[in-house]
């Protein structure tokens, strides 16, 4: 995950893999709709900057204080093959990143962060072993 930041860092959150958006080609495209009056100068300048250093998906992270581990709700853990079938989909198609397995023994690896929150979704494969797939939110990432 360490790598990942210092991509966005130096290069850009365009530059993460599964992201299909080429900045140097969108930047003029997406000035000239303004210059024209399609787009406002305040979204732009909000689009602008979440390619170059990352959306904060509007996180007030100023609410995150403290570290916390959310528990599936019940329904999705009945659902849990229609989740897992789903998630695995956005997996194969680009439009969820799988950074890293993880396990409740890797937790460690967020004790850089003094605050974050973690949302799973635990789900079974065919070889019956357990994954989990995660949003993670950080402070200062």
């Amino acid at each position: 995950m360490r790598a990942l930041e210092e991509q966005v860092k130096t290069d850009g959150a365009c530059t993460l893999p599964g992201v299909s958006i080429a900045y140097d080609l969108f930047m003029p495209i997406m000035m000239r709709a303004v210059a024209r009056g399609y787009v406002k100068q305040e979204q732009a300048d909000f689009v602008a900057n979440g390619l170059r250093y990352g959306f904060d998906l509007g996180v007030d992270v100023s609410k995150l204080r403290g570290r916390r581990l959310f528990r599936n709700y019940p329904t999705a853990v009945e659902a849990r093959a229609a989740v897992s079938k789903a998630t695995r989909a956005r997996v194969e198609q680009g439009k969820t990143l799988q950074l890293f397995p993880f396990r409740a023994e890797d937790r460690a690896v967020l004790d850089r962060w003094p605050s974050w929150r973690i949302f799973p979704t635990r789900h079974r494969r065919a070889t019956t072993t357990s994954t989990t797939t995660l949003t993670i939110i950080v402070e200062g990432c």
